[in-house]
């Protein structure tokens, strides 16, 4: 079984990823860029908790879903996955490998309260915003990039000369 990492099992589970992974593709390549998303499903948790612990996830599904989600990139399609019960433990992982839309959140699942995953989703989104921000900052300033900064004439009731300056996280945060 996956859990006991059983070389029959896996042998199993390497053809359905590969039939699947190969059909997929065939779809994406036929429709020539008319499909924008592909609905797959792996059920990873129950009513109580994960199916799989985080070792055997890791180790067994995240290098055949990050495969198959950059696959599907690749064709300019978005990943949907249809999870049943209780996936919180992972959610971030599943976004950081290309996951752009999770379908069904249950939320009478355990440690799958609502609220509680919009918070945790919106400070991961807001985390990540900084670190783009600051990238883009060193980017700017490593290129002399500069901020032009309109400026008010108040004798001629117009525009006036606009004032450049380096280019701030505040004005990027700004736009």
């Amino acid at each position: 079984d996956l859990a006991e990492e059983n070389p029959v099992y896996l042998a199993l589970a390497d053809a359905r990823y590969r039939f699947y992974f190969e059909l997929t593709e065939r779809a994406l390549q036929a429709a020539g860029g008319l499909i924008d998303v592909v609905n797959c499903g792996q059920d990873l948790g129950t009513q109580r908790g994960p199916m799989v612990s985080p070792r055997t996830f890791e180790r067994i599904l995240v290098p055949r879903l990050s495969a198959y989600f950059d696959m599907i990139h690749r064709y300019g399609a978005r990943v949907m996955m249809h999870s049943c019960g209780s996936v919180r433990a992972f959610i971030s992982r599943l976004i950081e490998l290309g996951l752009d839309i999770l379908d069904v959140v249950q939320p009478g699942a355990a440690g799958m309260n609502l609220r509680e995953l919009r918070d945790e989703i919106d400070a991961q989104i807001l985390e990540t915003n900084e670190t783009l921000n600051d990238l883009l900052v060193d980017n700017f300033l490593s290129l002399g990039v500069k901020y032009e900064q309109a400026t008010w004439d108040d004798n001629k009731k117009a525009l006036g000369k606009p004032v450049k300056r380096v280019v701030s996280r505040a004005d990027i945060a700004a736009q």
